[in-house]
């Protein structure tokens, strides 16, 4: 094979390479979901593409039907029309991840696929237009789609079947459920199961089973809400109400013949009697003949309303209902009006019993002196009455009575002799029996003898439900105190003493409990010390660092272990603190250590971890004599660097001979050093946290003509045109990078020259005058370069943002490359969360006019977001609060056509560089590859025939 054989083979591997893998999103799927969404699938992950999407209007849709082929039939339109009017919807991406998604929902009006529906049409044509989308590679789709999308059933189902109902207890019944489509299936979704039961092939059949219903119970209403579904339908809903009818199942009746007395002057609401029913429990009493003497309550107590003088004779006609009785009984009863008698005399007074009892409360006990003696009968009335039950004249409680729960009853005794009655207010008071228990043990603790005021000796072990806690007695000294949770501490100095232990006793209380008490021995120690080797950590450490190393010094055990009380931050393994949750804000935390020989607590110590803000080095400060900036001269003199940084312990790391640091000051003299780069490092250190940043100093032999670098910048004021502006820096004519982010400073790269815009040759310049290994060229890189550093962020880790006036408007197919000085490479700028690139045309690049994602062709603005210590920033990848950036607007190579001989060979005429970050183009390189693939097939023939 010849080499230009070779050469179409290659070329056309490339061009069919570059064309199969660069596919353009299309539509796979469009299904109607419900009756108002339509949802679209497409073959790869997709979003709106932003120029193309009116948000206010959405996307345009015509739905229509295509006139069968030779009819001469104009096609059917449903929703828009022939013309091309459309009707515009809203969309929304279908569960997206990062802003794109595989599917997109079309939210159609109420309406728009009536008549769609009504067409008796199994499926339409859907035509989508007025929108773009793009995949990840930020290749766009076509304008417009059309597709068949499929029609669902009629959807106007309704339930006929009754919904509500109305049955006595105890009864059950059967109904067939039904709607104007007799295709459809019914299943309970909520109600009582063992209720409502279906059956039928679509369980179209309801049996309501009310053998237990009972409209004397809580619940007279069963709910059941069911749901109806058809084949083709999404499925709706309705609700079944069932209410319990009563059924009277007892009657109620007076007892006949009953009478009662009541004496002359008896005073008004006397209790004259009760009347007694059988049969249903009563809930209402009437005197139906009333003449203004009698009353009746509720409960059948019968009491005169006026003073009655005369003896006399009263019948009164009683009614009464029941709560389960279908009519009024009704009865007379007879009271009497007897001559003023002796009233019986009550003897029983006040008295109390224990809780819990279940005996005889009290004998009522009664004495009546009226001759001939009279039969007395007993009764009690007052507001607790129905917490007792008497049996001739013996009350007991109906339940056995709780201290707990009431303390004291209130009775009324009542005793009738059959002319009047006698009353009598007594009060039962419930006396306390103690069920709950308590316990403490004696113990004996040690304390420091030169341990402060107010430190933990430790908790006395008492169980139960303990109120109080109180030392009565042996603490004459006042040297110790006890709170509510039994911890004992130490209330004034041992310093001074001489004894070797105290002795004192605790008392604890409860609320339904005997107290107890424990005697508390106290000895004192000299205690050995915890030493913590780290007391600081970095906000934001991770789970699982190592703040410092326990040790205990003094201690005659060597089998120590480490225990830290209730603390959420730390964790203790071995001998080493860690942290067990991250900490978010700055401050301190207060932490208890305890070391143990596993015996007992041989050494407490508290502790302050303070969390210090993440470590940053923010800025350096280079001067000269009288010069500042990073520009230095061999024979200035000595150089000084300061560094403005977290506070902590600065180290100085460089190859730089005669020099000297102290803290964040590094000197050193450059009349010995060689022209170019010259490099210092700093690391800044607190406790075990620490952060670099690389300083890079450009050495000249003499300094340009009129240099003055006023902010130190690296660009002399006479470039700047009077701008010396920490947060502005030159970018070429008239041209400047300016940093959005307040208390930020812009620096020149340490390749460019009095501008942020530099040229590949000026790169290649530095890389010869460095003796850096050369760089291949990048074959992407071909247009303007810009190399800066932002440095005074105020956070590390955080991002920030920049705006580049471009020398040259950004060219078509552009992409935005990143270099790195450490690697000595190009990359791709990565985009994420925390790095994002924008572009516009604009005169100025801070009017008001939108920015758009990505290289917008002929833009003559960029705003970059960079994060400190991510992907895009080229200083190691270290969040150290400075950010160093070189990037560029980089454009594919251009493509020219070999020169072709007679001989079958080829000759160098041109040439081509693939690259394979820039978009795939359908037209120009498809048609390249059909010419070149028809070109060689040509000349294999050519070689056939001779």
């Amino acid at each position: 094979m010849n080499t230009f054989n070779r050469f179409i083979i290659a070329t056309l591997l490339v061009l069919f390479t570059s064309q199969a893998f660069a596919v353009k999103p299309q539509i796979t799927d469009v299904k109607r979901i419900n009756p108002k969404t339509v949802l679209v699938t497409f073959d790869q992950s997709v979003k709106m593409h932003s120029t193309n999407l009116d948000p206010n209007r959405g996307v345009a849709v015509n739905l229509y039907s295509k006139a069968a082929p030779g009819s001469g039939d104009a096609d059917t339109y449903y929703l828009g029309d022939p013309q091309a009017n459309t009707v515009f919807f809203p969309i929304a991406l279908q569960n997206p991840v990062d802003g794109y998604s595989r599917q997109i929902k079309i939210l159609f009006g109420e309406d728009s696929f009536k008549l769609a529906d009504e067409s008796n049409k199994a499926s339409v044509m859907l035509f989508i237009g007025a929108i773009s989308f793009e995949n990840k590679k930020q290749e766009q789709g076509d304008q417009s789609y059309r597709s068949i999308v499929t029609l669902s059933v009629s959807y106007d189902f309704a339930v006929l079947s009754a919904s509500t109902f109305s049955v006595d207890e105890g009864v059950s019944f059967t109904y067939i459920l039904y709607g104007n489509d007799g295709g459809a299936s019914f299943d309970l979704v909520e109600g009582d199961s063992s209720v409502f039961q279906f059956s039928g092939n679509n369980n179209e059949i309801l049996d309501f089973n009310g053998t237990n219903t009972n409209y004397e119970s809580d619940k007279k209403t069963y709910i059941a809400k069911i749901k109806v579904s058809l084949p083709a339908h999404p499925g709706a809903y309705y609700t079944i109400v069932v209410t319990i009818n009563n059924i009277f199942e007892s009657n109620i009746a007076i007892v006949k013949d009953q009478s009662f007395g009541l004496s002359t002057n008896a005073p008004i609401g006397t209790l004259v009697g009760t009347v007694a029913v059988t049969g249903d429990s009563a809930n209402a009493f009437n005197i139906t003949n009333n003449n203004g003497l009698f009353a009746i309550t509720n409960s059948g107590r019968i009491t005169n309303v006026a003073i009655l003088t005369t003896p006399a004779s009263y019948a009164l006609n009683i009614e009464v209902t029941g709560n389960d009785s279908p009519a009024v009984a009704t009865a007379s009863v007879t009271i009497n009006i007897n001559p003023n008698s002796e009233p019986a005399s009550i003897n029983n007074i006040d008295i109390s019993v224990d809780e819990n009892m279940n005996t005889t409360v009290l004998v009522i006990s009664a004495n009546d002196t009226t001759v001939p003696a009279q039969t007395l009968t007993y009764s009690i009335s007052g507001d607790d009455q129905d917490k007792f039950d008497l049996v001739d004249n013996t009350l007991t409680f109906k339940n056995p009575p709780d201290y707990e729960e009431k303390t004291t009853y209130s009775l009324t005794l009542e005793v009738y002799d059959t002319i009047s009655i006698t009353y009598k207010p007594i009060v039962i008071t419930i006396l306390n029996i103690k069920e709950k228990t308590l316990a403490i043990d004696d113990s004996i603790l040690s304390v420091n003898k030169n341990a402060p005021v107010n430190t933990v000796i430790g908790n006395v072990n008492a169980t139960g439900e303990i109120a109080t806690y109180a030392i009565t007695s042996g603490n004459n000294d006042s040297f110790f105190k006890i709170n509510n949770q039994g911890s004992i501490q130490l209330a004034k100095s041992l310093a001074q003493e001489t004894a070797s232990s105290y002795h004192f006793v605790v008392k604890i209380t409860g609320n339904d409990a005997d107290d107890k008490t424990a005697q508390i021995t106290i000895n004192t120690i000299i205690q050995p010390t915890v030493n913590l080797t780290n007391r600081n950590i970095t906000l934001g450490a991770a789970i699982g660092e190592v703040i410092g190393i326990l040790s205990t010094a003094n201690a005659n055990s060597t089998d120590l272990t480490y225990s830290i009380e209730n603390n959420d931050y730390f964790e203790i393994i071995d001998n080493k603190l860690k942290i067990k949750k991250v900490t978010t804000t700055p401050g301190t935390h207060q932490i208890t250590i305890t070391a143990s020989n596993n015996t007992q607590a041989i050494a407490t110590q508290n502790f302050t971890i303070t969390i210090i803000p993440t470590l940053i080095i923010s800025q350096f400060t280079i001067t000269q004599d009288e010069n500042k900036g990073r520009l230095i001269k061999k024979s200035g003199g000595n150089v000084t660097v300061r560094a403005t940084a977290s506070a902590g312990t600065y180290h100085w790391d460089s190859e730089l001979t005669n020099n000297s640091n102290n803290d964040n000051i590094f000197v050193f003299n450059p009349n010995s050093l060689d022209i170019g780069t010259q490099t210092i490092k700093l690391k800044v250190t607190i406790g075990n946290a620490f952060v670099e940043r690389v300083l890079q100093l450009k050495l000249v032999e003499n300094y340009p003509a009129n240099w003055s670098d006023t902010n130190g910048n690296g660009v002399s004021d006479n470039k700047e045109s009077g701008d010396t502006l920490n947060q502005q820096l030159p970018a070429g004519a008239n041209k400047k990078i300016t940093s959005l982010t307040t208390g930020t400073r812009l620096l020149l790269g340490i390749m460019g020259e009095n501008s942020g815009h530099l040229t590949f040759a000026q790169m290649e310049q530095y890389t010869r005058d460095n003796h850096l290994t050369t760089i291949a060229k990048d074959t992407s890189t071909t247009g303007d370069i810009y190399d800066y550093v932002v440095e005074g962020l105020s956070v590390a880790g955080a991002s920030t943002e920049v705006i580049i006036e471009l020398s040259t408007a950004i060219p078509a197919e552009a992409e935005l490359r990143k270099y790195s000085l450490t690697t000595n490479s190009w990359s791709n700028f990565v985009t994420n969360d925390n790095n994002l690139f924008v572009s516009k045309t604009s005169a100025t690049c801070t009017d008001d006019s939108p920015w758009q994602t990505g290289l917008i062709k002929d833009a003559t603005c960029l705003k970059l977001t960079i994060k400190d210590g991510g992907e895009n920033d080229t200083d190691g990848n270290q969040a150290n609060g400075v950010i160093e950036s070189t990037i560029s607007i980089a454009t594919p190579l251009s493509i020219t056509t070999p020169v072709i001989d007679n001989n079958n060979s080829s000759n160098g005429g041109g040439g081509c560089v693939y690259n394979p970050n820039a978009a795939a183009r359908f037209d120009i390189g498809f048609v390249l590859l059909m010419i070149l693939s028809a070109y060689y097939f040509i000349r294999r023939k050519r070689c056939f025939i001779h």
